[in-house]
């Protein structure tokens, strides 16, 4: 089916926002394999100067009431933009999708330099001059510009929010500050300090980190024997991440091995933050219903670290934990999503009832 890309300014009535905020455009036309699910992609202000943030939004064409309980927004890891995590068809589809069909309104945001994201002003004109960009700090403005728009365009207020890796810093810097507008917190393979090092990096960081497919797949799946690697990740589904990758970033193929690039922010915050024994917020300060989910044969957030994240959230007025049997760093993609998906979903169900049932007490 051919999705249809609609006006946001003529349908929403933003005017409100807009006026401080600015345009929001649409981006090109793209396709999803179901014809109960929509796909528009939005170009939004963010903080800084020149700076553009991508949000694509997957929904049901025929809802036009949505509510915070059954809103989400995915956030990414260190290396790669959402859509090439969360909306590719790998196992038995798209994870946005199997949410819209479920009657979720989706949201998915790239973090400045990821994905289809701009770079602000002076980064651009720096060049591979710029010092590393794109930090926890920064990541977070975007994330709280994304929020911002859809709390204004679906008129609700909280979103559910879906993190991986890195992007578990990210949102969880974010619930810490910003309680009322979080429903809930899923922090898959979450970020945890390590003691810290008692040698110093030497190197001197750019903006930018170069990587490959191989490069990639080895660390995200490091931990699991190498014969069950191929198992967990087979070859079809591997072949649809590639393009994913290749589609968010054409350039990357002009080089043989096809070479991606990242921002080096969330390098620079590992040197200064969970690479010195610490994080960037404080677990205590979240108080929004929070799962954490964690693989198996995860080496690179470990469950010993998952498990001490959820000891610290002693705030959270609902908290649960999940370790997937057979699964790595890279479960989002891998067959442990079968069971990840429903076990997020039954959570945020959960979230919403105790949010519902605290709202009568009150």
């Amino acid at each position: 089916m051919t999705l249809t890309i609609k006006n946001v300014l003529a349908v929403l009535g933003l005017s409100s926002f807009l006026a401080t905020a600015g345009a929001a455009t649409p981006s090109p036309i793209h396709e999803s394999p179901s014809s109960r699910v929509e796909a528009v992609d939005y170009t939004i202000p963010g903080a800084d100067a020149g700076l553009k943030i991508f949000l694509r939004n997957k929904h049901d064409p025929e809802k036009n009431q949505f509510n915070a309980s059954k809103t989400v927004l995915f956030v990414h890891g260190a290396s790669q933009p959402a859509e090439t995590v969360f909306d590719i068809a790998v196992g038995k589809g798209s994870w946005a999708d199997t949410l819209v069909e479920d009657g979720f309104d989706v949201w998915l945001v790239d973090v400045r330099g990821y994905g289809r994201s701009g770079v602000p002003d002076d980064v651009a004109k720096a060049g591979e001059n710029s010092a590393p960009f794109a930090t926890t700090q920064q990541a977070v403005a975007d994330i709280a510009s994304a929020i911002d728009f859809i709390r204004t365009h679906r008129h609700v207020d909280s979103v559910n929010l879906i993190a991986w890796s890195w992007g578990t810093v990210i949102t969880g810097s974010y619930a810490a500050a910003h309680v009322d507008a979080v429903q809930s917190l899923t922090l898959l393979g979450p970020v945890w300090p390590r003691s810290p090092s008692s040698t110093q990096p030497s190197s001197q960081l750019g903006p930018w980190a170069y990587w490959t497919f191989e490069d990639s797949l080895n660390k995200l799946q490091n931990g699991a024997p190498q014969n069950e690697r191929a198992n967990l990740f087979p070859a079809q589904d591997r072949d649809v991440w590639e393009k994913a990758l290749l589609a968010s970033q054409p350039a990357a193929a002009k080089s043989s091995p096809a070479k991606f690039r990242s921002p080096t922010g969330v390098v620079a915050d590992a040197r200064e933050y969970w690479g010195a024994g610490k994080l960037p917020y404080n677990p205590e300060d979240i108080r929004v219903p929070t799962f954490i989910v964690v693989g198996q044969w995860d080496a690179v957030t470990p469950p010993s670290g998952a498990d001490a994240l959820y000891l610290a959230l002693k705030n959270s007025p609902l908290r649960s934990s999940l370790h997937i049997p057979r699964a790595t760093h890279f479960v989002a993609v891998e067959t442990g999503r079968d069971i990840l998906i429903p076990a997020v979903q039954n959570f945020i169900a959960e979230a919403s009832t105790a949010a519902r049932l605290e709202g009568v007490r009150r």
